[in-house]
Formats: structure tokens, C-alpha cells, sequence
């Protein structure tokens, strides 16, 4: 395991993307500090979600290296990987991925229990109350509105204090009202809690929210 001293909480070096053994994009070298929200760009089937699965530590790239929180994540075992990504990385999807069979609460408390960390409820209402939807503690996940969806599951992929988070395509299906808010609520809550942002998408309404803009590349 290798240590980066830096400040920087997700950095790359070298990084090229495969799909069925051939190389697909080049990813620009990448260093994220805590509060910043890069943009990375690229068309539909360009790599985009290649490059978050490469950076979470879910599909090995065929060249390069990926440091989260100081670490070198494939030079893990897949266990550790594991441990990495549930303590370190926080995860947005497009259709967010919530259990409607059960409560905000424990959508929330579920990201610790798989990561193996405790499960504390101050934490719980302090991201329910930060982000305005305390009252919908107890209410089952399928009984919310997409707006609250959204809400929820950027609790979820803060609880457990990640470095970084990945939102993958996050605007894709809405409209530029919701877009606004939902950038500003990525933008605002993941510098609260002192972590980078990553947004992987082909949407450029999100351009005018970015830090910084990277574009995935032809392999060279």
C-alpha cells in the first residue's frame, strides 16, 4: 500500500481504460482536493462509467494508477478494495439504487453496516437535517418523491465520511430546474463534509457548476 502525502484525496496518473480487452479513452491526470467538484466530460458510451468504476476500485484499467485518501488502489486485494471504497468513496447513480422496502434511515445506516462501521443515528439526523429532509426519517424509500430520492442518496454516499464522491450521469434525466439543484446540493453538502467531487457526464448544463473540467481522451 503506498502513501501520498499530498492534500489531493483522488489522484490518477496514466490511467487508460479497457472494454474487452482493447483500450477505449485515456483519462486525463486527475487530482481532486477536498471541496472541489470536477467535471469529467465525455459522449454516451465514451468511458465515462468505465472511469468511476476504475477509480472506485470495481474494474481494474488496463495502465495507470488511481490514489484515493493516500492510497493506491489497485495495488490492494479485492477484500481490501472492498473496505476502500465503502469507508472512502461515496457513490451517486442515476436512479440512486435506494431499498424501498424500508426507511431513509436505514437506506442510510445500511452504507455503514456494509463497510463494517458503526452506525451511529446522530449521524443519521445530522444529514437528514443538513439537507432538509429530516421529516422523512422514518418514511419507506418508495413512498418519497424523486426530488427527496435525490436527497437521500447523497446522505447515503456521505454517511460513512467519504474523501470523494462519484456521481455517475447524476443530471441526465432532468430538467434544468432540478439540474440547478441538485448540482447545488452535490456541490454544497460535499464541501461541508470536506470531501472532492467527481461528476462523470455528457450533460454540459453542468459545466458552469465545475472547479475544474477534464474530457476522456482517445488512447494514445
Amino acid at each position: 500500500m503506498q502513501s501520498d502525502p499530498a492534500d489531493a484525496v483522488l489522484k490518477t496518473s496514466g490511467v487508460v481504460l479497457g472494454r474487452d480487452g482493447r483500450p477505449l479513452a485515456a483519462l486525463p491526470d486527475l487530482r481532486i482536493v477536498p471541496g472541489q467538484m470536477v467535471v469529467l466530460l465525455g459522449a454516451s458510451g465514451s468511458g465515462k462509467t468505465t472511469a468511476l468504476m476504475a477509480l472506485a476500485g470495481i474494474r481494474a484499467p488496463m495502465a495507470g494508477e488511481v490514489v484515493v485518501d493516500g492510497t493506491s488502489v489497485w495495488t490492494l486485494s479485492p477484500a481490501a478494495r472492498d473496505r476502500l471504497r465503502g469507508r472512502r468513496i461515496g457513490l451517486v447513480f442515476q436512479s440512486f439504487h435506494l431499498i424501498d422496502a424500508v426507511s431513509v434511515a436505514t437506506n442510510l445506516t445500511m452504507a455503514a453496516h456494509c463497510a463494517g462501521l458503526p452506525a451511529k443515528a446522530s449521524r443519521v439526523e445530522h444529514l437528514l437535517e443538513s439537507l432538509h429532509i429530516a421529516e422523512l426519517r422514518t418514511k419507506r424509500a418508495d413512498r418519497i418523491s424523486h426530488g427527496q430520492a435525490q436527497r437521500v442518496a447523497v446522505a447515503r454516499a456521505l454517511f460513512n465520511k467519504p474523501a470523494v464522491v462519484l456521481a455517475d450521469e447524476p443530471t441526465s434525466a432532468l430538467d434544468d430546474a432540478s439540474t440547478g439543484r441538485l448540482l447545488a446540493l452535490l456541490k454544497e453538502s460535499t464541501k461541508a463534509e470536506g470531501a472532492g467531487l467527481l461528476v462523470a457526464t455528457h450533460d454540459r448544463r453542468v459545466i458552469d457548476a465545475a472547479d475544474r473540467l477534464v474530457e476522456l481522451r482517445l488512447p494514445s
